[in-house]
């Protein structure tokens, strides 16, 4: 999975580009991708956040165990 920042670069350039773009049917797309990016920036930084919660309690779990 590509990390967040990528996802938000690629929805920054979508939002751009649909703004300059002439024909409306091709801004609503860029405007779909945009959001679609956002979306996966969010998932993914969701997922890391989950991830840092779960590192912990995995390391506090193998030093109970020592």
């Amino acid at each position: 999975m590509a990390n967040r920042d990528y996802h938000r670069r690629q929805a920054n350039i979508f939002t751009r580009l649909s703004e300059r773009s002439r024909n409306a049917d091709s801004a609503a797309a860029l405007l779909w991708l945009a959001t679609e990016h956002r979306a996966r920036a969010e998932l993914s930084e969701s997922l890391a956040q989950q991830q840092q919660q779960i590192q912990p309690k995995r390391l506090s779990l193998k030093t109970e165990k020592s």
